[in-house]
């Protein structure tokens, strides 16, 4: 993979220190400006395209008994792809307003997601409606997942999206937090409480950064990320879901 571009992206785009310290008290943003950690955070990153299954006109009205069949013949047609390669991973959102599944992909072009996603029974009835987008993420959650599964502490999904004091890129402080940030990732996924990290390769878009972590409960990782300096100055906007791994181990 050509470590530039990665790292080139990470630096555009992550500009907060993460948050996900697993069942402690709120993280404190790591000091000093390594500039070793963005390369080694953009030789953990590879390209997925992504569809992010949303709430459609339909969905108050499916019975469970109609969802969990539709379920089940999604997960047979796309067995093949599974199998391929080409769908490389799937998460569930719990108790999430509107996104319910993110499904992983490694294909040649967002079209050919919006082909497969379109297809889906679910989406077919008006159940759910799919946002396909790019990002950059690490590998081998599934992997981390089925060692986590032998412990109490669940996966939660941390989602910082633009909040009200948020800057341009150039920004002299933005440059600041891209500093802290890259050092606090690097750490955070050595030490485990970060399982998976991605960014979207859209600069404009809202959504800056999606986390999957560890933690006791979604209270405690929600304290942890509302605590911070990022969050509580309105840098960033932060949402917390917890999150089940469905498939894949996101190679």
């Amino acid at each position: 993979m050509n470590r530039v571009l990665p790292a080139l992206i990470l630096a555009a785009l992550l500009a907060v220190p993460l948050v996900t310290a697993p069942a402690g008290g709120p993280a404190e943003p790591i000091g000093g400006k390594s500039s070793g950690s963005v390369d080694s955070l953009a030789r953990l990153l590879t390209k997925y395209n992504i569809a992010v299954f949303t709430k459609g006109p339909n969905f108050a009205t499916s019975t469970p008994e109609q969802m969990k069949e539709r379920a089940a013949g999604f997960k047979k047609s796309v067995a093949a792809l599974v199998e391929s390669g080409t769908l490389v991973g799937a998460v569930q959102v719990h108790d999430a307003p509107e996104a319910q599944y993110i499904y992983f992909f490694k294909t040649e072009s967002l079209d050919q997601v919006s082909a497969i996603a379109s297809g889906a029974p679910n989406v077919a009835a008006g159940v759910f409606k799919p946002v396909v987008s790019t990002v950059w993420g690490t590998r081998g959650l599934g992997k981390k997942y089925r060692a986590d599964a032998k412990t109490k502490e669940d996966l939660h999904m941390v989602i910082f999206s633009k909040g009200s004091s948020w800057r341009d890129q150039n920004d002299a402080e933005t440059r600041e937090k891209v500093s802290e940030a890259t050092d606090y990732v690097w750490n955070a996924y050595k030490n485990g409480g970060v399982r998976f990290f991605a960014m979207p390769e859209e600069k404009a878009a809202n959504i800056r950064l999606l986390i999957i972590g560890k933690g006791k409960s979604l209270k405690n990782v929600a304290d942890a990320v509302n605590a911070t300096t990022s969050v509580k100055s309105g840098w960033f906007k932060a949402e917390v879901f917890k999150v089940t791994v469905l498939e894949g181990i996101l190679p």
